[in-house]
């Protein structure tokens, strides 16, 4: 954990998670991957285009001038598969590009995929009057999910945090993913003002932010 957050990052996130729940019953529970998946196809993907791109360019060449830089066919296959290669290692080096050769849908249904799994985990449901909430994120993806339990979705259909959720996705984009964070918990503890703070109420769920993987 202390790999992608700072202590003094964690303990601003633990508070600001404290401060939205002041004013009432839910629960936030904030959980951040820094990946849902390895995403392997993307190798191949990139080791057809490098290779394509190759093939293409030298086309081009043999139309302009004579011959092939008098290369035989097995040497060209070399080289193809040699362009090919160094398209899969771009995957390994450059994460910009990984993420270009990803489908978005895909991506999408996996993150929700295992924003449920984290929802069972963390034991969100586990409260009263069933009000935990689910702040699930994927950095490399850039992409949020917010679940609320029953007590929550009764009042507040999952449409309306789409404008947070877009806030804290570009927050992500732009690298600075702790105060993303925090801003996006401030604006669910504004939402979730209309639960007030139930008589004896206590503190159900741990503020933490957890931090996972999903390769």
């Amino acid at each position: 954990m202390k790999k992608i957050f700072k202590e003094e990052e964690l303990e601003k996130i633990k508070k600001a998670v404290e401060v939205a729940e002041k004013e009432t019953s839910a629960e936030i529970v904030p959980v951040f991957f820094e990946s849902s998946g390895s995403f392997t196809d993307t190798y191949w993907k990139s080791g057809i285009l490098f290779a394509t791109f190759f093939s293409f360019l030298s086309l081009l060449y043999y139309h302009l001038n004579t011959g092939l830089w008098g290369l035989s066919p097995q040497i060209f296959f070399l080289m193809q598969m040699g362009v090919g290669l160094i398209g899969v290692l771009a995957v390994y080096l450059f994460p910009s590009w990984k993420r270009i050769l990803i489908d978005r849908q895909e991506v999408k249904a996996k993150v929700r995929d295992i924003s449920y799994r984290v929802f069972l985990e963390e034991e969100v449901f586990n409260t009263k009057q069933r009000t935990g909430m689910l702040l699930f994120m994927s950095f490399f993806e850039r992409e949020a999910v917010v679940l609320g339990d029953v007590g929550i979705n009764k009042k507040v259909s999952p449409e309306v945090w789409e404008g947070i959720l877009k806030q804290l996705i570009e927050g992500m984009k732009k690298g600075d993913k702790t105060e993303a964070i925090i801003n996006c918990i401030h604006s669910m503890g504004n939402l979730l003002k209309q639960y007030p703070i139930e008589p004896n109420d206590v503190n159900e769920l741990k503020n933490d932010l957890r931090v996972g993987d999903g390769k």
